[in-house]
């Protein structure tokens, strides 16, 4: 946050960047038109990323969207740590145990009822060979939420 920030002071961008918690959005029911988790939600649990999608849709405003991605199974992370549930995997990362989730294809379509599912695809990212075998394999999705009506 604190980088970002100064990006911005240096650029004169007036952005309002907050640190926050998504599973406690800090900000009143029905106030964005627009929510995206790039990298970030699949450290939660399946428990938890369904609330933090709960909580996403409460201060979304009727026929706002979400731009979301989930970890795939055929992501070459998933069989590298130890499976404490099914699909969440304890990885290392810079000497810490890092909770990642993963998911089969199509079971990120059940987190998000009250919402059209506008776009689902799974994509491959190429990564360089110097960093092994290692395609990151994302289930994107853009859902749109329905008008409370119907």
């Amino acid at each position: 946050v604190t980088l970002a920030n100064a990006y911005c002071q240096e650029r004169e961008i007036s952005l309002n960047i907050i640190a926050g918690d998504m599973l406690k959005i800090p900000f009143e029911d029905i106030y964005f038109s627009f929510a995206y988790s790039f990298h970030t939600i699949f450290h939660l649990s399946k428990k938890d990323i369904r609330e933090a999608i709960r909580e996403m849709n409460r201060v979304l405003k009727p026929g706002g969207l979400i731009f979301i991605d989930f970890l795939s199974v055929d992501d070459f992370l998933y069989k590298e740590g130890e499976e404490v549930a099914k699909g969440e995997v304890m990885l290392a990362e810079g000497g810490t145990q890092i909770l990642h989730t993963f998911f089969e294809d199509g079971e990120g379509d059940e987190f998000f009822e009250g919402f059209d599912i506008l776009l689902r695809q799974k994509r491959t990212i190429e990564r360089p060979v110097s960093w092994k075998e290692s395609n990151m394999v994302l289930l994107e999705y853009i859902v749109k939420k329905k008008n409370e009506k119907s």
